[in-house]
């Protein structure tokens, strides 16, 4: 599995909520609808990369 900024750097997608929820779905074999609950997870959800 590679990491988000990886899969970033691969894909030339900006850093969003919807390219953290394709990683989830495309790297990490996860089912949208869990990908999508996943995102809004306040522990371990999709956060902004700080640059």
């Amino acid at each position: 599995m590679i990491s988000y900024q990886e899969y970033l750097n691969e894909t030339n997608k900006n850093d969003t909520r919807q390219a953290w929820i394709d990683w989830k779905m495309e790297r990490c074999d996860m089912p949208e609808e869990e990908a999508i609950k996943a995102a809004y997870d306040e522990e371990w959800g999709y956060s902004q990369i700080q640059a």
